[in-house]
């Protein structure tokens, strides 16, 4: 099912394995790659995210590792937004 959502929903089953996941030590848990800027934003619904800022080169971006447990169930859940 594909659809547009203005927020995010909670996590399911509590979370786990995103590291910082409501931003509570701002971008903790972030990697910053190649020349990329990051920067925490809320939402009007207080929703709190991350933005990438003054990208210069498709590489300049974000990432966060998790590790999966065998035999566990995950689901992710992500808002993207792109400016052609």
């Amino acid at each position: 099912m594909k659809q547009c959502v203005a927020e995010t929903p909670r996590a399911q089953y509590g979370g786990g394995i995103i590291i910082n996941p409501g931003f509570d030590h701002n971008i903790d848990g972030r990697i910053v790659l190649e020349n990329g800027s990051i920067e925490e934003r809320i939402s009007n619904a207080g929703n709190r995210f991350n933005v990438e800022r003054n990208r210069t080169q498709p590489s300049d971006s974000f990432s966060q590792k998790v590790r999966l447990k065998k035999g566990m169930l995950c689901s992710f859940t992500s808002n993207l937004h792109f400016e052609v």
